[in-house]
């Protein structure tokens, strides 16, 4: 008696194309955990005691293991923007204007926002 087995090529290549699959969705850029954006920009609104814009203030942004500041004047609705800031780095944000400032805010490297809003308030 002779058994003669029948070999079906749909399993190998439907495994074959599932390992293909994983390995692109595993190897490609932008799809692991550990991947996080650069830069991430940061803005915000200065506002007085009575949360009422204020313009002309100057915000600075600080880098707290280079000591490298940034700064921005605030626009006639009391908006800030910085571009390109680093999201490696730890940073202090405050603002000022005639002899005043706010306290500084802490924005961590470990934030994960990638665009974080902040709202200063001079006294």
């Amino acid at each position: 008696m002779h058994i003669t087995r029948r070999f079906s090529t749909f399993p190998v290549l439907s495994a074959l194309l599932a390992t293909l699959l994983l390995a692109i969705f595993v190897l490609a850029p932008g799809s692991r955990a550990q991947d996080v954006p650069s830069f991430r920009e940061v803005s915000g609104k200065v506002v007085d005691a009575h949360h009422q814009p204020v313009k002309g203030a100057v915000v600075k942004i600080e880098n707290e293991a280079s000591e490298a500041i940034m700064s921005y004047v605030t626009d006639a609705d009391g908006y800030f923007h910085f571009k390109h800031v680093s999201a490696n780095d730890d940073f202090k944000v405050w603002a000022s204007l005639n002899g005043m400032s706010t306290k500084k805010h802490e924005l961590s490297k470990f934030n994960s926002k990638e665009a974080p809003f902040l709202t200063l308030e001079l006294p």
